[in-house]
Parts: structure tokens; sequence; C-alpha cells
């Protein structure tokens, strides 16, 4: 089930009483270094921080044939890199095209090898008829899925069936799902149009 967080308010967002960890974090701080994020190719950096007023940023990997990449979040227990990707070539004007419903949406898969991402290792999860696979954007990792939000609705991805079986979950009352974080207990989801966050409990 669904909710509203009551300590989440309209354009004013504070956490009250719980924390949140997550992939979310290292979003947050990408998307200030690198503001542009709707690009292909994929480059992944590496960030030393010696001090906290001295930062390191090195490109480490670069990945072709995105049209474009959205999300990334390493799953460090199966050691693999998601990508989520928009293809965003329906015609319009806009931000429209990158909330289409148009079902040619993908998540990529990307091995982890001695601490790097190869790009020779790519698989791919596509948009299927039982579950099509939109405007993907921000991912988490929750009760051992892989949860990508998209649109007014999340998708929840068993990774460990082979091969990986997708479902998707409407969020009653959602508009434009924008990224996910989970605490272990509850799985928290952004509206970007709304300005608010849905919460699911854990058995729900």
């Amino acid at each position: 089930m669904w909710t509203i967080t009551p300590a989440l308010h309209k354009r004013n967002v504070q956490v009250k009483h719980e924390r949140t960890d997550s992939m979310h974090t290292n979003h947050s701080l990408i998307s200030r270094i690198f503001p542009v994020v709707a690009i292909a190719p994929a480059v992944f950096f590496s960030i030393d921080r010696p001090s906290a007023a001295d930062w390191t940023v090195l490109p480490v990997t670069t990945l072709e044939g995105f049209n474009i990449p959205e999300g990334v979040l390493v799953d460090s227990k199966r050691g693999v890199v998601y990508v989520s990707n928009i293809h965003a070539e329906k015609e319009g004007e806009g931000v429209d095209r990158f909330w289409a419903d148009d079902g040619t949406g993908s998540v990529h898969l990307f091995k982890i090898e001695g601490g790097e991402v190869k790009a020779n290792s790519w698989e791919t999860l596509p948009s299927t008829k039982d579950a099509p696979l939109h405007s993907l954007k921000g991912m988490t990792l929750f009760k051992n899925d892989l949860w990508i939000a998209d649109n007014a609705g999340v998708v929840r991805v068993d990774m460990s069936a082979k091969p990986a079986k997708a479902e998707r979950i409407p969020v009653p009352g959602s508009e434009r799902l924008n990224d996910l974080t989970a605490n272990g207990r509850h799985l928290y989801a952004s509206d970007t149009s709304l300005g608010v966050i849905f919460r699911r409990e854990a058995d729900g």
C-alpha cells in the first residue's frame, strides 16, 4: 500500500524521525557536479575525497550505446551496475517526451570486476508486453529486488530469476515519479510533478 508520508510537505520536503540510506546520496552528488545528465554515453567517475575542501574527479569508464542514461545504481551484493535508459524519440516539445508512456525504456546491466565497470559485460532488461518500461528514472534495491521509478508507477524486477522478471506496480495518485530510495522498512518515491513523496510498506 502506498501513502504520502505525513512529514514530507509539498515544495518544502523535510524528513523526520527516519533515516533513509541509499544510492540517492551519490545520485545527488553527481547531479551537483554534472548538472546535465541526460546525454549519452554514460561516463562513470571516481571521486576521491582527501579533504572536505579538495575533491578530485577522474573519469574511469565510458559506456557507449545509450539514448539518455538517466539513473545509475551499484548492486554490490551481485557485483553489477544498473543503468536506466530513456529512449525519448516521441515527437514533442519540452520535457514531455522524457515522460512518455511509449514502452521504449530499458535497463542495462554491467558487471564489476576488480572495482571497475566492464564495458563488454552488457546485458539488457527490455520492455515487454506484460511489463512495459517507459521513461525510467531513479532506482533502488528493496527486499532483494531492483525497483525503478517509471512515470505514475514503479517497476519491480526479480533479479534472482533467470531470466530476470519485471512487474509493473501502479502508485495511485502519482503523476511523475522521479527517484526512489529505501531504508529496509519502507520504499520511498518522489513525485516531481506533485512535490510529494510516496511511501510503501515492506509488506505492502
